[in-house]
């Protein structure tokens, strides 16, 4: 094991065991069968933490949260559900589509299998904890932030999940609308409009047609 680990910094781990190469792996090495489910804007994907089922998103963003508060999002490229894939414990989480969702299905039984037969499977395991803990630790400093730093904060985050590109404006998708940024940024309907107000004059938010939102990364 201590020969195995000295192969790998921790950079080579990201890029050689990310999701992408997951699913690389499970569809061109193990050849796993899968099944496309397209779930429409607002509805709850059927996946639990106790659920048998994983899926990999084609389209669109999935939020995940729990009492209606949205902890975060997860976009095109991204696993939905691997944060249960060593175990089988039930929780609270909810996984609900925004957008006309479009995703691959596995058993998770298979996913497991496929990763215990290869020598390194492991290390997908690894960099799944390693994301969650990021995670945690990420989501208890912004709560330590005041209500707009926060927002900001959270917004920029959330800009740089759904785009798979390097840029500096990035658009959100309409159906990210105030509704849901307020479950996720946990203010109320009055002071999201009033950030927003102070992020338009800032140019940290950039309004275009249709009132479409960009994100300034640069800000």
């Amino acid at each position: 094991m201590e020969e195995l680990i000295a192969l790998y910094t921790h950079d080579e781990i990201n890029r050689h065991f990310n999701e992408q190469k997951l699913f690389d792996f499970l569809l061109n090495q193990a050849k796993l069968k899968s099944s496309v489910q397209r779930v429409k804007n607002g509805r709850i994907l059927n996946l639990r933490s106790s659920d048998e089922t994983i899926f990999f998103i084609e389209k669109d963003i999935v939020s995940i949260s729990v009492d209606e508060t949205i902890l975060y999002f997860k976009g095109v490229g991204r696993f939905v559900g691997l944060e249960s894939l060593l175990f089988h414990d039930s929780n609270d989480l909810e996984f609900s589509s925004v957008g006309e969702v479009e995703v691959l299905e596995f058993k998770k039984v298979d996913i497991i299998d496929a990763l215990m037969n290869m020598q390194e499977g492991w290390l997908y395991g690894y960099l799944i904890n390693v994301h969650l803990q990021e995670l945690l630790v990420q989501q208890y400093m912004f709560s330590k932030m005041r209500t707009k730093k926060r927002s900001k904060e959270l917004l920029k985050v959330l800009a740089k999940e759904i785009s798979n590109e390097n840029e500096s404006l990035i658009n959100l998708p309409k159906q990210l609308n105030y509704t849901v940024l307020t479950k996720y940024l946990g203010v109320s309907y009055v002071t999201i409009r009033k950030l927003f107000e102070e992020f338009r004059k800032e140019s940290f938010i950039i309004e275009g047609p249709n009132r479409s939102i960009s994100i300034n990364l640069e800000i």
